[in-house]
């Protein structure tokens, strides 16, 4: 695996961890976006993949709070607005 690719994947696993922890929710957003759609283009590393699911789940359950919706109708819900 080339350095460089190593160091932009490091950047952006850090970059992605910090956003989550944050506890923000529009922050939590952008790591689901910015994962889907380059699960999308490309495909995701295991660790992405985890890092995906975790910011997921934390944004289903919010909204699963916030509304009263099932986790699976909200999970349908923000992959289907993703574009």
């Amino acid at each position: 695996m080339p350095h460089e690719f190593n160091d932009n994947w490091s950047k952006r696993h850090r970059e992605n961890m910090d956003k989550i922890k944050s506890g923000n929710l529009f922050h939590v957003t952008e790591v689901v976006k910015a994962l889907v759609l380059r699960d999308r283009e490309r495909g995701l590393s295991t660790g992405e993949r985890k890092v995906l699911n975790i910011a997921k789940n934390i944004l289903i359950s919010e909204v699963v709070l916030a509304t009263g919706r099932s986790a699976s109708e909200v999970e349908n819900i923000i992959m289907k607005s993703i574009v």
